[in-house]
Formats: structure tokens, sequence, C-alpha cells
């Protein structure tokens, strides 16, 4: 099963909006959770679990959810307010600071299409989408976006070649000529 990034989301009563991220758990590299900038709600990010997943293609993700039912899900950003300074006395706060953090487990990383995937040896391209086993959420491939804004190509990557996934990037144990001798297709969507 294809998990595309920035893909259209079709809830089981109409369009729900677009994925902006997957949330993948770090140690067993499984896909937890979708994230989803609602269509309706002033763009309000939603995250969704992995199990109300249903079909997906290149373009669009069926959930398995309606429109009220996603507008119920837990926001993806949450705001906290930090005491960053204090009097002199050490107990009254001077200012607090709003923090807007995401809202997913510590050991949880949110993947979007543009995370970088790194080669031994430079960068090798940018997560496009991730293909994962349906009923687990398992990991098997990552397909990398490559080439020129103009002509990109996708490489898939079999999770086996993947060191770890890092906040930042996507870390591989081959290097960029190996990659590049992968076979490539066109990428299907924009």
């Amino acid at each position: 099963m294809e998990i595309p990034i920035k893909a259209k989301i079709q809830c089981t009563d109409g369009p729900g909006g677009e994925a902006t991220h997957l949330i993948v758990h770090s140690g067993t590299k499984r896909v937890t959770q979708l994230v989803v900038k609602e269509a309706q709600a002033h763009h309000i990010e939603r995250v969704v679990p992995f199990k109300f997943v249903g079909e997906t293609t290149s373009n669009e993700i069926r959930l398995r959810i309606s429109r009220q039912e996603l507008s119920k899900m837990k926001s993806f950003v949450r705001t906290d307010f930090v005491e960053t300074s204090w009097t002199n006395d050490g107990r009254t706060p001077v200012e607090i600071r709003k923090i807007k953090r995401q809202n997913i487990a510590d050991d949880e990383l949110a993947v979007d299409s543009g995370t970088r995937v790194r080669a031994t040896d430079s960068q090798a391209g940018r997560i496009d989408e991730l293909m994962v086993e349906p009923t687990s959420g398992s990991i098997t491939h990552l397909v990398l976006r490559e080439g020129p804004i103009w002509a990109p190509k996708a490489v898939t990557i079999p999770i086996g070649e993947v060191i770890r996934i890092g906040e930042k990037a996507v870390y591989l144990r081959t290097d960029r000529a190996s990659i590049e001798a992968l076979p490539t297709t066109p990428v299907r969507r924009r």
C-alpha cells in the first residue's frame, strides 16, 4: 500500500482535506498516524490513527471515518505556555512565551514530503511517499523523489537500507552512486 504525502483526503462522506505528514515510530519504523489538514475548520491539522486509512492511490487517501469524526481527532499542533524569565525574587514570572509543538509521542517523528534522505556520502533526495504493509503499518519501502523540479523521478528504496529515521532526515546505509543505479519511474503527481 502506497501512502503518498500531499495527497487529497476522502472521508466516507466527502473531501476531508490534504495529507501533510506521516507519523512514524522511530524504533519500529511503522506508520502509526497520518496528519490531515482539514478542508473545513480553518485548515486545522488533525492526527488520524493509521487504522482509519483505507484504500490509497498516488493522489488520494480514503479514510474510514466521516468529516465530522475527522474534526474530533486531536490537533497536530499544540500550544504550550512556558515561563521564560522571572523577577529578582525568583517566584514571579515576568514573561510567558507561547510555543507550538507537534502533538505526537516522544518516540515518534513527523515525516513530510520535504524530509531529506541522506546517503552515506551526500544528500540523495526527499521523501515522496512511504510503502507500508496494510494491516500493520510497517514500512516496506520509501519512495525517494530526485532530479530536477521540471522532471522529477522516483526511486523505491527498501526499508532495509534505512539506518535510522531522524527528526530532519532519513539516513541510508548505501551511497549516492548505488541509489542512482536503481531503476527510476517518472513521478505521477506534482
